[in-house]
């Protein structure tokens, strides 16, 4: 199933927002749903309450109106009071009939027995003569008309309480209801939320590995980002630039090599001449002679060991030759190692101690021959006179652990991250009057990471530095 992918990041963001708008439009339509029903509802049981009031009230007003002009009738026999009592009795039906409309159940029987009642009392009054005892008995329906009035406007106000009531029982109902929605569509807000911020940072993570990558100086894992069409094109822009940097590396790598194989060839015939020079082979040298072939020997000496490193930094780096595995005892390197460095650790007065558990490993000897002795000369160069240098090593179920505590000056922490860098010289490097290349930890971090092992600065509190060599168990083979 292909899904469809936005053009830009902008479009992805917008179609986020959208997605997690929508539990809340939901929320908002049905808020205004149940909003607009209860005011509606209000709006017309209010009305049906006051009018209902009021035309109760004024129903009991026209029965006292029309008693008050039957009995004046009755006493003066005045033709204008008996035509008001027709008006009158017609206002009086007119506003039962609109009270009937109301359609209030409490007061329908009511309405239907006063509208009886006064119907028949009319009836009376019409067809009988002022001051008859027919016309004087039908003056006794007023009592009726007035308590069944007092009723119909106690029963309407009584409606109005029960209005109100019902207008709060649908007004908590309806906060219920929409309490309820909205704890219902929390969990799918989130679950949009999470979901488009994982879609939307996924690309990010992707382009920022990749130039994190780079930086690293790792050519060789593709970059792949995936999203919007314009982030997947920089994607493959980013992957363009890896190929262009990795095809450099490959180009830099040679021509590092074969400067460095190149300057091999004169190199030697100016070491070779130097000993000449120096053994008198042409000649008897004076004394500054001889100390003129001194330098020459000596800086020859020191330009093909920087020759030697860049040559093995390149084939470290580049993985140009395999791994020549043997067995070995890992003990016996270590003390040959120590063994080179005891003339100077002798001059320098350090105290050196060692703990080496006995250990057989299956690797390539001479590349870790190179890692424990660029250890071992990093810890005697930066040691002061007289102090000390330990040396340990062990092994537990999973891996060999060899431990290199020196208490020199230490490396500071805005440089511990870029010390196995290539090339790096930190600050304490001009504190030893022995110039080092930068190599020494990249080479020695190359050779473990072929062994699938690693190479890490300890991180100490107080002085001095503390490198620590890992190799799995994998490659171990127990004495």
């Amino acid at each position: 199933m292909k899904f469809y992918r936005p053009k830009s990041f902008s479009a992805l963001v917008l179609i986020g927002f959208a997605f997690v708008s929508i539990p809340l439009i939901v929320a908002l339509v049905n808020a205004e749903i149940f909003m607009g029903q209860l005011a509606k509802k209000s709006e017309q049981t209010i009305f049906n309450s006051v009018t209902g009031s009021q035309l109760s009230q004024t129903l009991v007003e026209l029965v006292l109106l029309q008693e008050r002009k039957a009995r004046q009738y009755n006493v003066l026999g005045d033709n204008e009071l008996k035509k008001e009592l027709v008006s009158n009795h017609l206002e009086i039906l007119q506003t039962i009939d609109r009270l009937a409309e109301l359609r209030n159940d409490a007061i329908a029987p009511i309405l239907l027995k006063m509208q009886k009642v006064e119907s028949t009392l009319f009836q009376i009054l019409q067809e009988n003569s002022y001051n008859s005892k027919a016309y004087e008995s039908g003056l006794h329906f007023f009592l009726e008309l007035d308590e069944l009035g007092a009723k119909i406007h106690t029963e309407s106000n009584a409606a109005i309480i029960n209005s109100v009531h019902a207008l709060k029982k649908a007004a908590h109902r309806a906060q219920r209801i929409l309490l309820w929605l909205s704890a219902a569509l929390i969990p799918f807000t989130l679950i949009f939320i999470i979901r488009f911020s994982m879609i939307i940072s996924r690309p990010i993570k992707q382009i920022d590995h990749g130039i994190h990558c780079l930086g690293e100086g790792d050519f060789t894992k593709s970059i792949s980002v995936t999203g919007p069409q314009d982030l997947i094109f920089l994607g493959k822009r980013l992957d363009w630039l890896r190929r262009q940097l990795q095809e450099f590396e490959a180009k830099k790598r040679k021509v590092t090599a074969h400067v460095s194989h190149e300057l091999k060839t004169p190199l030697a015939s100016i070491c070779e001449g130097s000993e000449l020079l120096s053994e008198e082979v042409v000649g008897a040298l004076n004394e500054q002679q001889h100390e003129i072939t001194e330098i020459l020997k000596k800086n020859s000496s020191k330009l093909q060991e920087l020759i030697d490193d860049l040559l093995a930094f390149n084939m470290a780096h580049a993985r140009m030759t395999a791994l020549k595995k043997s067995k070995f005892d890992m003990r016996e390197l270590v003390t040959e190692a120590l063994e080179d460095h005891k003339a100077l650790v002798l001059k320098k007065d350090i105290q050196l101690s060692s703990s080496l558990k006995p250990v057989t490993i299956s690797g390539d000897r001479e590349h870790l021959r190179t890692v424990i002795d660029n250890l071992l000369s990093n810890a005697v160069k930066y040691t002061p006179n007289s102090e000390s240098i330990s040396i340990i090593m062990e092994t537990d179920e999973d891996c060999l652990t060899l431990d290199v505590h020196d208490t020199g000056p230490g490396i500071p922490h805005d440089e511990q991250e870029k010390i196995f860098e290539p090339f790096y010289l930190g600050t304490s490097s001009g504190r030893s009057h022995i110039k080092g290349t930068g190599l020494g930890l990249a080479i020695a971090k190359e050779y473990i990471t072929a062994h699938d092992g690693t190479l890490d600065l300890i991180p100490k509190n107080a002085g001095g530095a503390h490198f620590r060599v890992t190799l799995p168990l994998t490659v171990l083979i127990q004495i």
